[in-house]
């Protein structure tokens, strides 16, 4: 008996939990709901007993690291499910952790815009990482540039009529600028669901990731989370109206 209990202990000496291995996750450095993607995947992985670190890069570097597993990135903290397409070896864990509302940013007053369809007689902004919007403006008349505060300026100096962003992201822009020529449109152009992404070396942890995913749902706590952070932008000023 001694001698069994001698080969039961040397063999979980010998094959430590996979558990036990950090895992490495990108999030955006230029997007602001990136912090809220963080929050959110802290909580999940904490419940699953996962330890997990994370790493904040370029958008770009951030997709392609986390498609690779260069730096040891291991995922990427929230994308639309669109990049599926490109990064062939990233693997979404199916409940989404937030909703992006595509939101239309403008100059004009009153501009009611029901679907893409509305758009084509605009010159509209975009920036990178929007693929959404590239793809649903193709042949229009669609500007893409660097980043956020880029797009809503073109807007606030009257350079284009139309800038598309998520909502968080452009109200957080016009707030930071302080921009007094641009108001969001009411009602969202889309709403898209926001996946947190995984290499395939680690889609062993999706199936726990989704439970918990689905009861911080349930419970209410992505709502509480989701509410907390949209009212740091949301119900400050922002341009003539939010």
């Amino acid at each position: 008996m001694k001698i069994l209990n001698g080969l039961i202990l040397s063999l979980c000496i010998a094959i430590p939990s996979y558990a036990e291995e950090k895992i490495t996750i990108a999030a955006r450095s230029d997007f602001s709901l990136s912090s809220l993607y963080v929050e959110i995947l802290t909580e999940a992985y904490k419940r699953i007993e996962q330890p997990v670190e994370f790493i904040y890069l370029p958008g770009g570097s951030s997709l392609k690291y986390s498609n690779t597993e260069n730096l040891g990135v291991d995922g990427e903290a929230g994308r639309l499910a669109g990049v599926l397409k490109q990064y062939e070896n990233l693997r979404p864990v199916s409940v989404a952790i937030y909703h992006s509302e595509l939101t239309v940013f403008t100059n004009k007053e009153n501009l009611s815009i029901s679907g893409w369809e509305d758009l084509g007689q605009y010159q509209v902004t975009t920036r990178l990482g929007y693929k959404v919007v590239r793809d649903k403006l193709t042949g229009n008349n669609l500007k893409v540039v660097e980043d956020s505060e880029s797009a809503l300026l073109l807007v606030e100096k009257y350079r284009s009529d139309i800038a598309i962003l998520s909502k968080v992201d452009g109200v957080a822009t016009i707030n930071k600028l302080k921009l007094k020529n641009v108001v969001a449109v009411d009602v969202p152009v889309q709403v898209l669901p926001v996946f947190h992404l995984l290499h395939d070396s680690k889609s062993s942890l999706i199936p726990r990731l989704e439970k918990v995913l689905a009861d911080m749902r349930r419970e209410g706590v992505l709502k509480k989370m989701e509410e907390r952070f949209e009212g740091r932008y949301l119900k400050s000023g922002c341009g003539k109206k939010c």
